[in-house]
């Protein structure tokens, strides 16, 4: 699906309002655990053994729980369980995500989106989450002349992510054209650029051309960025 500029201000928005409402500041982000902790309530992030858990993360009600999360327990009515052994980038991640599925089901009611729409926005919000946008433009303020593709280790390295998701969050929050290729598709972030169809990706990244800088992904298996050469 297509990242438009109206979804992507509404999933920033959703990260930010989280963050005020945890009494947090995006700009100095404590980190998606420590989120959850706070929005949760005592308790509410768990970390179970993976045979506890069929995929990644669990959110589910607790009903009639004792809860020291804000709005006087309606906020602490959830338990989020994490699988142990996840990497800490695919921890904050899942966390983040989770959060954004417990804001939609606490408090926006679940507004009409396809299941598409949904999973793009819960995507686009557990990114903001992890790399929130205002702490994303300082840390480029100290990386002041590097193009994006030189900022990414750092980026990642800053927010404690994965090359992937800090390579995206620098197109959302930038605008610079980036594209990630992996053997599971491809995904498109920044201002428009003329990539070409989605099957003709991989020949970006198999050849040179000169309008795309590559990137290999040293985190995952067969990723590369593509960071198109624009001022």
């Amino acid at each position: 699906m297509i990242i438009t500029q109206c979804g992507l201000t509404a999933a920033e928005d959703d990260a930010v309002w989280l963050y005020r409402l945890a009494g947090e500041s995006p700009l100095n982000p404590p980190g998606p655990a420590a989120l959850a902790e706070a929005l949760l309530g005592k308790g509410g992030l768990q970390v179970v053994p993976a045979k506890c858990l069929v995929g990644d993360s669990l959110l589910s009600p607790v009903p009639q729980r004792s809860v020291h999360g804000i709005l006087n327990g309606r906020a602490g009515s959830y338990t989020l369980r994490v699988r142990d052994g996840l990497s800490p980038a695919r921890a904050g991640f899942v966390i983040g995500y989770e959060l954004a599925w417990w804001q939609q089901q606490t408090f926006r009611g679940n507004p009409v989106r396809s299941p598409e729409g949904l999973e793009q926005h819960l995507q686009l919000v557990a990114g903001a989450i992890v790399a929130p946008r205002q702490a994303m433009l300082r840390v480029f303020e100290k990386l002041t002349g590097r193009p994006p593709r030189q900022a990414l280790p750092a980026v990642a390295k800053a927010f404690a992510t994965s090359q992937m998701c800090a390579a995206l969050r620098i197109g959302e929050v930038t605008g610079h054209p980036v594209a990630i290729v992996t053997p599971n598709g491809v995904m498109v972030r920044g201002h428009e650029f003329d990539w070409p169809a989605e099957n003709e990706f991989h020949r970006l990244v198999k050849q040179q051309n000169a309008g795309v800088s590559r990137v290999r992904l040293t985190d995952m298996r067969a990723g590369v960025a593509l960071f198109a050469n624009v001022a």
